[in-house]
């Protein structure tokens, strides 16, 4: 049987995708944590740690992508569906979740390439930390069923 889609790359991918990810969620709770504080710190150093997080998120994600065709045959097809399939739906559910924060993401960047979020006005910013929350939050629900769906079965 040959190879599948960057089967000798999934093992790398899947550590930049782990390490990445938790990079995006500490720059993320960081980033909101600024922001919620910015009285006392400086806006846009949380404005800066949220970018990172956004990014990391976005990069999170492609790199997810692209050991999805190995995970789905050796993992999903060969362990969890026959074995564990109430893995098979928590991996579900992280996806779905993880679809909607691809959006929140994106949305985000929008505030920044568009809105000069640093400059905006109140509704707009309470906008931005309204949607970083959510986004932080989806990052830490997908870094915990992950870290559960690894101690079960990695690729």
């Amino acid at each position: 049987m040959p190879p599948l889609f960057l089967e000798n790359y999934a093992s790398i991918f899947k550590s930049l995708h782990g390490g990445i990810g938790i990079l995006s969620l500490i720059a993320l709770g960081f980033g909101v944590y600024l922001i919620i504080k910015q009285r006392k710190i400086d806006w846009n150093a949380g404005l800066k740690a949220s970018l990172v997080g956004i990014i990391s998120y976005l990069l999170s994600f492609i790199l997810g992508l692209l050991i999805y065709p190995v995970f789905r045959i050796k993992v999903r097809a060969e362990y969890f569906d026959p074995k564990l399939p109430w893995l098979t739906g928590l991996f579900e559910i992280k996806e779905y979740v993880g679809a909607i924060g691809l959006f929140i993401a994106l949305v985000l960047l929008g505030y920044y390439l568009f809105f000069k979020i640093e400059q905006s006005e109140k509704p707009i910013k309470q906008s931005f930390i309204n949607l970083l929350f959510v986004l932080f939050l989806i990052t830490l629900f997908k870094a915990i069923i992950g870290i559960i769906l690894g101690f079960y079965k990695s690729i």
